[in-house]
């Protein structure tokens, strides 16, 4: 199932936060998708339980808050790289 996540700091940040929280998700960048998108794969099969899909959510959830509070790294226009 794919996931968008939007810009490439952005996905990158958000996949590094969630995989340290113990979400497994795989981070899907160019030339898959375009050079300033990222999403996410996941594999969600049918022996998942609701309590771990919403592990995954919550983690996910977290992660792009925080890298919507964080400022942006030295020397990048934005949090994702795309903003002025």
């Amino acid at each position: 199932m794919p996931v968008v996540l939007g810009g490439v700091a952005e996905g990158r940040q958000i996949t590094g936060t969630s995989l340290r929280r113990g979400a497994l998700v795989e981070l899907i960048e160019h030339p898959a998708v375009s050079r300033t998108e990222s999403r996410w794969l996941l594999h969600v099969m049918a022996d998942h339980t609701d309590a771990q899909i919403d592990r995954l959510v919550h983690a996910a959830v977290e992660a792009r808050e925080l890298f919507r509070t964080s400022p942006p790294a030295s020397g990048t226009m934005g949090g994702d790289g795309m903003d002025p």
